[in-house]
C-alpha cells in the first residue's frame, strides 16, 4: 500500500498509508495481457495451419455445408448471437469455416466485422434495459477478478480494451449498458472490432495458405 509523509505535532516526519483513490486494476498487468494476446494470436495461426494440413477435407465439408445452409444472413446471425451474449465462445471458428467453405473472403470479413459491431450495441441495450444479472456479475467476478471495477472506472475505454483482449465482448458491453455509459461512446468503442476482426481474418487466410502449401 502506498505511504505518504506528514508532520506530527512534535515536528517529526511520520508515514501513514494513503487511501486508494479508485478501483484496483485487473489482476493481470498490462504486460501479462499483451503477452497473452500475442501468444494467443501465434497459437491460433498454428492451429489453423495444423487443421488445414490434417483436416482439410472435414473442414471443407463443414464449411461448405454451413455456407450452403446459412449463407451470409446465417453467418451474420450466428456472429451476432455469439458476441451479444456473455459466453466463452468466439465467432472466429465461424470465419474459418466460411472461408474454407468457399464464401467470398470480402463477404466473410465484412459480415463478421459488422455483426460483431451490431452485437456490441445489442449487448449494450440489453444491459441498459435489464441491468447486470447476478449470474453475469458472479461470473465476471470469478473469472476476471477486478474486471468489473476496471470497466466501471474506464467506461467506454474499458469496452475498447475488452474488445481487443481475449475476453467475452459482451462482458464489456453489458456492463457499459448497466452503467448507462452514453451510447455514442459505446458505439465508437465497438468500432474496435473492425481491426480485431481483420487481425484474426488475416491469420485465417495466412494459415490456410501456409497449410495448403505444406
Amino acid at each position: 500500500m502506498p505511504i505518504q509523509d506528514r508532520d506530527n505535532q512534535e515536528g517529526h516526519r511520520v508515514t501513514e498509508p494513503s487511501r486508494s483513490e479508485g478501483p484496483n486494476p485487473p489482476t493481470k498487468s498490462r504486460r501479462a495481457w499483451a503477452w497473452q494476446f500475442v501468444t494467443g494470436l501465434a497459437g491460433f495461426l498454428v492451429v489453423v495451419v495444423v487443421l488445414t494440413q490434417w483436416l482439410r477435407k472435414p473442414l471443407e465439408f463443414a464449411g461448405t455445408y454451413m455456407v450452403q445452409e446459412l449463407g451470409v444472413t446465417g453467418l451474420f446471425a450466428a456472429v451476432l448471437a455469439v458476441d451479444a451474449i456473455p459466453t466463452p465462445l468466439s465467432f472466429v471458428p465461424l470465419m474459418l469455416l466460411a472461408a474454407q467453405g468457399g464464401m467470398s473472403l470480402s463477404f466473410v470479413y465484412g459480415t463478421c466485422a459488422s455483426a460483431s459491431i451490431c452485437a456490441g450495441l445489442l449487448g449494450y441495450l440489453i444491459g441498459r434495459i435489464i441491468g447486470m444479472p447476478q449470474w453475469l456479475d458472479r461470473t465476471i467476478s470469478r473469472r476476471h477478478p477486478g474486471g468489473k471495477e476496471w470497466l466501471k472506472r474506464y467506461g467506454a475505454v474499458g469496452v475498447v480494451i475488452v474488445g481487443i483482449l481475449p475476453l467475452p465482448f459482451a462482458m464489456g458491453t453489458w456492463t457499459a449498458g448497466a452503467m448507462k455509459v452514453p451510447i455514442h461512446q459505446v458505439a465508437l468503442a465497438c468500432l474496435i472490432r473492425i481491426p480485431k476482426t481483420a487481425i484474426y481474418f488475416a491469420l485465417i487466410v495466412s494459415g490456410l495458405q501456409i497449410g495448403g502449401a505444406l
